[in-house]
């Protein structure tokens, strides 16, 4: 499981002075497999290391970012450096992070490239959630899209 064991390995102090505000962390990842993972490994590592320094993290899964939020996609996928992208997809949740795909991505297959023809299956945890609902949650916090 990948998760910062000490705040302090990050640079911030043990004793975190974040208000309520700035306490709630979305990740907006529109990037899909176009470069082979990377940007979605960053994305992924970002949103454990947030939970890991207790900030309530959610994850929005959009355009062609939205392939992440189906099994087998992110199988065999591993940027030097860093855990494999399923490993940091199971952690999120594991670490009880918000991973939703967007509702109308989920329905238009955005990360499909005009192909329809394979069946995709939801990975474990990921919920489908509108723009409004991402929206609420980038008011409420910080965020950063990859």
């Amino acid at each position: 499981m990948y998760a910062a064991t000490n705040v302090s390995e990050f640079g911030a102090s043990e004793e975190s002075s974040i208000s309520h505000a700035e306490s709630i962390y979305t990740v907006i990842l529109a990037s899909g497999t176009e470069d082979g993972g990377k940007r979605a490994t960053l994305a992924l590592s970002m949103a454990c290391t947030a939970l890991s320094m207790n900030l309530t993290t959610h994850l929005f899964l959009v355009g062609a970012g939205s392939i992440w939020a189906y099994q087998g996609h992110a199988d065999c996928i591993q940027v030097d450096g860093f855990p494999a992208l399923d490993e940091l997809l199971g952690s999120f949740v594991d670490l009880g992070g918000n991973l939703a795909v967007c509702s109308t991505c989920n329905q238009s297959l955005c990360h499909a490239n005009g192909s329809q023809e394979k069946t995709f299956t939801r990975r474990p945890g990921v919920q489908i959630q509108g723009m409004a609902t991402a929206i609420a949650h980038l008011m409420q916090g910080r965020a950063v899209t990859f």
